[in-house]
């Protein structure tokens, strides 16, 4: 019983990772809270923002339900002795199509909150995130090389692994890093074109709609992969491995949750 529990909850997590990877990028034009606290916002603004939210929120709901489906379902293919891409492939198209209204709904709400904002507070807002941009640029690129040698460290030190071990994950991770580089630029093309889809003065569905259309099977191939490797390094642990696992990756999770936390009672201080 200890076993089935201790692989759930390793697969539960992956999948989640997985079905997350499918969504495709990151919507261009998201508005931090930390950023819009520095806007100098009216009264009427926030007020605009927070109504904005609140019925994107409420439009979301149906669809945020349906997900969790998706996570049970790629939970039982992640627990699988051997690898099934056909039907992890099919599924995440599927959470991917079936996805895409909710995303909608996000980048309609993203479009009207910028337009909230007047031409000043749009500015300056542009000249905060390329700052932010800069500043991430330059800390990655010094801290890319050895990142990935770091959290190899690390993982067999917590769960340790043996040389053979360590070395598969390893060969795991390069391949992982060496595509993220490969595509950096591609990713950064891409954002850039759903930046100008949601900051035009009047949101154009259609040029969003073809823009997801366009990009559909890169995003596929990109969260196939990213589930296989998931899968490899998983079926690499054995089970007293895979308990410590777990262990770390709920940990992980309570500590993003706790970040997370702390950013957003932060920023409803600052609003």
């Amino acid at each position: 019983m200890k076993k089935l529990l201790i692989s759930a909850t390793i697969t539960a997590l992956l999948a989640t990772s997985a079905m997350s990877f499918a969504k495709g990028p990151r919507e261009g034009g998201e508005l931090s809270k930390r950023m819009m606290a520095e806007l100098n916002l009216t009264p009427e603004q926030k007020s605009d923002l927070r109504q904005i939210k609140k019925e994107a929120h409420q439009d979301s709901g149906i669809y945020r339900a349906e997900m969790s489906a998706y996570k049970d379902e790629m939970r039982t293919l992640m627990q699988m002795e051997t690898w099934d891409e056909t039907a992890v492939r099919a599924l995440i198209e599927e959470r991917m199509d079936g996805g895409l209204p909710l995303k909608l709904i996000g980048a309609k709400a993203k479009s009207q909150s910028y337009n909230v904002m007047t031409s000043e507070q749009k500015t300056m807002l542009a000249e905060k995130r390329a700052q932010k941009l800069a500043k991430r640029t330059t800390k990655m690129a010094k801290s890319d090389g050895d990142r990935g040698a770091k959290r190899l460290d690390k993982m067999a030190k917590r769960l340790d692994l043996s040389e053979q071990q360590k070395l598969a994950i390893g060969e795991i991770f390069a391949e992982n890093q060496a595509r993220r580089a490969a595509n950096k630029a591609d990713m950064k093309a891409k954002g850039e074109t759903l930046r100008s889809i949601i900051q035009a003065p009047v949101f154009d569905e259609d040029a969003w709609l073809a823009f997801h259309a366009e990009n559909k099977e890169a995003h596929l191939e990109k969260a196939l992969l990213k589930a296989k490797s998931q899968f490899d390094i998983l079926s690499l642990l054995n089970d007293e491995q895979k308990q410590k696992f777990a262990k770390m990756m709920k940990k992980a999770k309570h500590k993003k949750g706790e970040k997370r936390g702390g950013k957003r009672r932060d920023k409803s201080r600052q609003s």
